[in-house]
């Protein structure tokens, strides 16, 4: 469970990374690849990564089960100026913090982004 939640975060961190940093993204570039586990979806619930410090907060979505809550969240933030030698920046924990009400809330953490370009 907990390498389908990291691959996921991953996967997010990519695509989001990709599109906010000021940089032009090719629109086939192909962002997954295939493997033996469902995909999860992810709802990103911020819209500010700009150059700074940032709260990043997404929910966790797998089909068949729904929404992945209390689980250990890994993410790492990588700056891909050379597409085959991308330099790791940061590794996150990142807490799922529940709404008031319970039963639904987001997972957050604190990432830094220093430059504008390609960041995955």
């Amino acid at each position: 469970m907990k390498v389908k939640i990291y691959y996921c975060c991953l996967l997010l961190s990519v695509t989001l990374l990709n599109l906010s940093c000021g940089q032009e993204v090719e629109t086939n570039a192909n962002l997954s690849q295939e493997s033996d586990f469902p995909k999860a979806r992810i709802a990103l619930a911020v819209s500010d990564l700009s150059i700074g410090t940032h709260r990043l907060a997404f929910g966790i979505i797998e089909p068949g089960i729904g929404s992945i809550k209390n689980d250990a969240v890994k993410l790492e933030t990588f700056f891909i100026q050379d597409e085959k030698n991308p330099s790791l920046k940061e590794t996150l924990t990142a807490e799922f913090q529940e709404w008031p009400g319970g039963n639904k809330g987001v997972y957050t953490s604190i990432a830094t982004f220093d430059r504008a370009g390609k960041w995955g």
